[in-house]
């Protein structure tokens, strides 16, 4: 998905000089597809990062605007494959594989936090003066004034969506009613439900071995079986079972979490 700056001679002659970015390939790839599936199903999730750092698409110039984004890897993209086209750098923050809302509340995706990476970054001498584009939604957690004192940089924020951000940079800057809002309607609630699913895939079981419970013939020897052999039940379950009559004692506080 990402590979290093090779030096060409078509390429502009601050990027001869040191190739300290990499390109960001626009088109997903299916394995880049199957992550995401996978991730939507919270397999992987702990994993789902990209390495903080400078990187770019198209050829960028001195004066090419930087976009600022989260090193989640469904964020980074969803970012990717809308800049095709589009010469422009990339500038990944370690949010901890966070995505912008969420790093933005928790602090990590900060003033000073970005202003940490770009100074680790070669941007000061590959454009030294090009704006910082933030999405929107990391507006809570990110103080322009204070960004734009430690970068000497324009702050400005960007949409809502990455789809919206080529007609945001072709418009010249420039946010229209739509940029600005959040929708969370069916599709968005949609891709939600896989993860939800595996959430709570221990209690959907639970319930079921309860079901199965109650519809066979009640014994000691029996509950005491079911109890010692499934794993996800603790070794005093039965006690309660056997001592509350079914009440919803049955279900341990790891169901809970």
């Amino acid at each position: 998905m990402l590979q290093q700056v090779k030096a060409h001679r078509s390429a502009a002659p601050f990027m001869q000089r040191k190739p300290s970015a990499r390109k960001v390939e626009t088109r997903l790839r299916v394995s880049d597809h199957l992550g995401a599936l996978a991730l939507r199903f919270g397999i992987g999730r702990n994993n789902a990062t990209i390495q903080p750092g400078l990187y770019y698409t198209g050829n960028p110039g001195a004066g090419s605007p930087v976009l600022v984004t989260a090193n989640y890897r469904l964020t980074v993209d969803a970012l990717r494959r809308e800049l095709t086209g589009i010469s422009t750098w990339v500038l990944i923050i370690d949010t901890g594989g966070i995505n912008i809302w969420c790093a933005a509340g928790k602090g990590t995706f900060s003033a000073q936090n970005i202003a940490n990476t770009l100074n680790r970054s070669d941007l000061d001498r590959l454009a030294p003066s090009a704006p910082l584009v933030l999405p929107q939604l990391s507006a809570s957690g990110v103080d322009a004034n204070e960004l734009a004192s430690l970068t000497g940089r324009r702050i400005l924020f960007g949409p809502v969506y990455a789809r919206d951000i080529p007609r945001f940079l072709e418009s010249g800057f420039k946010k229209d009613t739509a940029m600005r809002a959040v929708r969370f309607a069916t599709p968005e609630r949609a891709v939600l439900v896989p993860v939800e699913l595996m959430h709570t895939a221990k209690l959907q079981f639970a319930t079921l071995l309860l079901s199965v419970i109650l519809a066979l013939p009640v014994n000691t020897v029996f509950l005491c079986a079911v109890c010692f052999t499934r794993p996800i039940l603790k070794a005093h379950c039965w006690w309660q079972l056997f001592s509350s009559r079914y009440s919803c004692r049955f279900f341990p506080d790891d169901f809970s979490r």
